[in-house]
């Protein structure tokens, strides 16, 4: 889609038979516009559901124009904004969750070219039309990055027109975004992650430079209110947000079951923190919360200690039951092709060296198959749990 040359107009279209005596470049009559209820119902987007069946999420017409209205300001690109290019856009987020509609709604308003992929996600595609359409900016998950970078052709590919990397849907793992800058010296450090949902209408924060401490990160919009509930000694606890661009609540789920309260606020399910800065640290989901023995246990973090192991391709922890410590920490891992298998104790000694003793896993499980993603790339953890306990 490219609107770069096109500008929005009044206007309507109409049908006419060619028989008729109407001429077809004759102004058409303007029907008579009535106000718009903006809390009626604009779409209906399924969520992800990387730990339970997707949920319908009713978004509003105040929820989408909201949303947009944010990523604007965010990219400067509201009228009387310092005018910046469209771009080329590659869009690798499936088209029916909110990453993709958002993509299409920003760049059709900003004068974006959008280029897709033919077929699902494939990481050598990617590297081909980043290349053969010279792709300024690109969002994706953080296992789609991931998959790029360990594509054997990442390192002759032209990808000297890419910006931009925006990564968001899932924690992103120590290190990635360094990895990409490296992999792809053109983006000026321009890489960053978001933060949001489908329940929240979209993004809530994106990494920002803050001039003033120096210091760089995902903060919320202007416009949201973002708190943690009920935080632990470590500042982390239950990510709460508030904004016009909240849905109206699941289809068919009763009130008492809706994730936003009385007071307005969305009540995520996502574990995280705030620091000094206002930068919003996620650490994992409360349902993937594994508790050892009265100790709260995030499988995030532990994923980044085994990941940094130099023999581990990818990682994913789960909690398995357990009748003396009510839960265990088991990770299934599996390798690179091109070094050796460290075995189980060398992962463990690995993992305790980065993470706190009872954190570290006590079940190993080795597969050299990927992992099941969802639509949107995100790893079934429910499905992982089922294969592996």
């Amino acid at each position: 889609v490219d609107a770069r040359r096109r500008a929005l107009v009044p206007g309507w279209f109409r049908s006419v038979d060619v028989t008729d005596d109407v001429d077809p470049m004759a102004p058409a009559p303007v029907p008579e516009l009535t106000e718009p209820d903006e809390d009626a119902a604009a779409m209906v987007v399924f969520t992800s559901g990387t730990t339970s069946l997707p949920k319908a999420a009713v978004l509003s017409h105040r929820s989408v124009m909201a949303n947009l209205h944010q990523l604007l300001v965010r990219t400067g690109q509201l009228p009387g904004a310092e005018a910046r290019p469209g771009g080329v856009h590659l869009c690798t987020l499936p088209l029916f969750h909110m990453s993709g509609i958002q993509t299409i709604l920003l760049n059709l308003v900003a004068g974006g070219r959008l280029v897709f992929l033919d077929g699902r996600f494939d990481a050598g595609q990617v590297l081909q039309l980043i290349a053969g359409q010279s792709v300024t900016a690109w969002a994706a998950i953080p296992t789609m990055l991931v998959r790029v970078l360990e594509h054997p052709a990442v390192a002759t590919t032209d990808t000297s027109s890419l910006r931009s990397v925006a990564l968001g849907g899932a924690p992103v793992p120590a290190g990635l975004l360094a990895a990409a800058e490296a992999a792809f010296p053109s983006v000026r450090r321009r890489t960053g992650e978001s933060y949001g949902s489908t329940e929240a209408g979209g993004t809530v924060a994106t990494t920002t430079f803050d001039r003033e401490s120096g210091t760089t990160g995902p903060r919320a919009f202007p416009t949201i209110d973002v708190v943690i509930d009920w935080p632990e000694a470590d500042g982390r606890g239950e990510v709460l947000v508030r904004s016009a661009a909240l849905m109206n609540g699941y289809l068919g789920v009763a009130a008492a079951d809706q994730p936003i309260d009385e007071d307005g606020w969305l009540h995520t399910g996502d574990l995280g923190r705030i620091d000094e800065h206002g930068i919003l640290h996620i650490t994992g989901r409360a349902k993937d919360l594994i508790i050892r023995g009265g100790e709260n246990i995030s499988p995030t973090a532990v994923e980044d200690a085994v990941r940094d192991h130099p023999s581990v391709l990818d990682v994913v922890v789960i909690g398995i039951s357990d009748s003396t410590w009510g839960e265990v920490v088991g990770a299934v891992v599996r390798f690179r092709d091109d070094r050796p298998a460290p075995t189980d104790d060398e992962l463990r000694t690995h993992a305790a060296s980065r993470v706190a003793r009872y954190a570290v896993p006590t079940r190993w499980f080795r597969t050299g198959e990927p992992f099941p993603l969802t639509d949107t790339g995100k790893v079934r953890r429910d499905e992982v749990r089922s294969t592996w306990t």
